[in-house]
């Protein structure tokens, strides 16, 4: 697993170098909030018509040449935002949007095809390789910029996606048939068979649908609760990637301040990743929902109360633990209701939701911010994300037809 851990937080360092770097780029270049927040959300524009056709690439050609071609289209871009300009910011803008696209429905399938610990383990680990490079991403560019200024940080980037492509050229391919397509300890509805007892009898698992066109798949109700968690996993990296630091350069943090405080939401999927790798596969997947929807919906309602560094790195530090637990909800629930041959598709199909909200959010964060301020833009992005959180039981009873799941001892029952 050391192959894809390094690629995830290569790849991740660079992006979130990139997420830190562009919002304070343009703005102190003088570009207004409407069209830092249309720049800002122009590269999700390829993750919501090109996650798909990623996903279908990873599943025809192998993780590992999308992952390549994704890692060197990162790197291609750092020497345009060098280059200056609104031209060259668009190309490079286009570079890594197409980079974003195709590389999550790769590298989530690759580990979940993974063979070894249990799903929530190898997930927990994924997710915590990923949190380091959330950490190290924003620290390192606003460093650079008070440093070396912008020329220099963005060759960073472009050094560190440089070396995710090494990374990748390295990687072993996945040992085949993912171990984590049956639900963990606690996971089971009551009368339902395992995978591995329906392959033993002759039945089909009902971790595997039935149809594999993507029309088929998507009326799986569980991978629509997948879609919503990407998308509400994504508001407060939309947030983090486009105004947030904005915002914090209007109260008057320095950049330095500002990289630093923009880590913390990956401090804190570190620590949560950690502890999911433990508990993930024991915790009923109501509580995840609910507390990953309530996190990011109060840290992000949080913000515009607060101008000092150690309440607003709390509200952060929610953030993260809503990213973690909401895309570990997402990727657990696709495991559990896809096949392997199918799994790049439907997470890219999934994964969808996620360019769609780093797309709208930072249109709307722009809006508000020309019309009115910054602040009331993270009431927009929050409130809704609190209202989800409220209606956890009834989603769950929609979602699964009988209620909330089972406790862990529904494992041990024999099939009905």
């Amino acid at each position: 697993m050391t192959g894809i851990l390094a690629v995830s937080f290569l790849y991740n360092l660079s992006l979130f170098m990139l997420q830190t770097l562009t919002p304070l780029f343009m703005h102190d270049s003088g570009v207004s909030p409407a069209v830092l927040g249309a720049l800002i959300a122009f590269p999700s524009v390829f993750q919501i018509f090109l996650r798909i056709p990623g996903g279908v690439a990873a599943d025809r050609w192998g993780e590992r040449v999308v992952l390549g071609i994704s890692a060197l289209l990162m790197a291609l871009a750092a020497p345009m935002y060098i280059a200056g300009g609104l031209g060259w910011i668009i190309a490079a803008q286009t570079l890594t949007g197409l980079s974003r696209a195709v590389f999550w429905p790769s590298s989530q399938s690759y580990v979940t095809k993974m063979r070894g610990a249990a799903v929530g383990r190898r997930l927990g680990i994924y997710n915590t390789f990923i949190g380091a490079g959330n950490i190290a991403g924003p620290v390192i560019a606003g460093v650079s910029i008070g440093a070396i200024g912008y020329g220099g940080a963005f060759a960073i980037l472009g050094v560190a996606g440089s070396a995710c492509l090494v990374a990748v050229l390295l990687m072993p391919p996945p040992a085949g048939r993912a171990a984590g397509q049956v639900r963990g300890p606690g996971q089971l509805r009551a009368g339902t068979a395992t995978e591995a007892t329906c392959e033993a009898d002759g039945r089909q698992s009902p971790a595997e649908p039935r149809g594999s066109s993507l029309g088929q798949l998507i009326k799986i109700r569980p991978l629509v609760m997948a879609a919503l968690c990407q998308w509400a996993a994504a508001v407060p990296m939309a947030a983090i990637g486009s105004f947030l630091p904005v915002y914090l350069r209007e109260v008057g943090m320095d950049s330095g301040r500002i990289g630093a405080l923009s880590g913390m939401r990956g401090a804190c999927i570190v620590v949560a990743s950690l502890f999911f790798a433990w508990g993930f596969d024991r915790l009923p997947r109501p509580l995840v929902w609910a507390t990953g929807m309530a996190a990011a919906g109060v840290g992000l309602v949080g913000v515009p109360w607060l101008v000092s560094f150690a309440p607003l790195a709390v509200c952060v530090a929610l953030m993260g633990l809503a990213s973690s637990s909401l895309q570990m909800l997402s990727l657990a629930l696709v495991g559990e209701h896809t096949r392997p041959g199918e799994r790049g598709l439907v997470m890219a199909a999934t994964g969808t939701l996620w360019g769609a909200s780093l797309f709208v959010h930072p249109l709307l964060f722009g809006l508000i911010a020309q019309r009115a301020a910054t602040g009331p833009a993270f009431y927009v992005a929050g409130l809704p994300l609190l209202a989800l959180a409220a209606a956890t039981a009834p989603v769950f009873r929609w979602a699964y037809r009988g209620g909330a799941l089972t406790s862990r001892s529904t494992a041990a029952q024999s099939p009905g």
